[in-house]
């Protein structure tokens, strides 16, 4: 007698994958019992707010976009390494209840996105909202300072900040830089100046700095033009 095989349970990642792709079947079990990576997060804030997510197609790959009613909190591109780490991070850490919706910082991000990608826009206006470390949002803010176009190093960064020998500790927070494209981490590279250091690829980071350096190339033409 053949014996009816059950499917194997989904893991944790499948599920996740399942949910960005749409699937509503297992929010509920996700954000309220996400595995820990390493150490365990402890809980450093009472439940908040929802966490809107959408997902957002791009010439470079399909981004998840999550918001809250203070701010854009993440921008990510879903094939992220360390993408269910974050999550995981915004659940357990920050207390935030994750729900697939819209609110305007959504709408603002999608829109601006795509005049990035046109190459009309050079400065994001969407509201951000990112938990971290005061020092993470240190260098968050400093990144987000450097001119569309151009490129800076992590010493440098570190000494804007008055910390010239904090250039490993500005590497790290530039890592757990959750904002995409929009705190451009991508214009941050190495003494040597090489692309090193982001977290969606060198072949997007390449990708990013040849599109603002074509937009600043063409946006002189037309003034050279009149």
């Amino acid at each position: 007698m053949n014996l009816p095989i059950e499917p194997a349970p989904l893991s944790y990642a499948d599920k996740l994958k399942a949910m960005l792709d749409g699937d509503t079947r297992y929010d509920g079990e996700l954000f309220s019992s996400a595995p820990t990576s390493g150490r365990k997060i402890a809980a450093q804030a009472k439940p908040r707010e929802p966490l809107h997510f959408m997902r957002l197609s791009t010439p470079l790959g399909t981004m998840l976009a999550m918001a809250e009613q203070r701010g854009l909190v993440m921008l990510e591109f879903i094939d992220r390494p360390i993408l269910m780490r974050e999550l995981e991070e915004l659940r357990a850490r920050f207390g935030y209840a994750m729900t697939p919706g819209n609110n305007p910082h959504l709408q603002q991000i999608e829109d601006e996105l795509a005049r990035y990608f046109a190459g009309t826009l050079t400065r994001f206006e969407v509201a951000l909202h990112t938990p971290g470390s005061v020092f993470q949002n240190q260098v968050w803010s400093a990144l987000r300072q450097v001119p569309y176009g151009t490129t800076c190093t992590y010493g440098q960064i570190a000494v804007l900040l008055g910390k010239p020998g904090a250039s490993r500790a500005v590497g790290l927070a530039n890592g757990s830089n959750r904002m995409s494209i929009v705190l451009p981490c991508h214009r941050v590279i190495g003494a040597d100046g090489s692309l090193t250091g982001y977290g969606g690829g060198k072949p997007r980071k390449e990708f990013l700095l040849r599109l603002e350096r074509v937009a600043i190339q063409m946006a002189d033409q037309q003034q050279l033009a009149f």
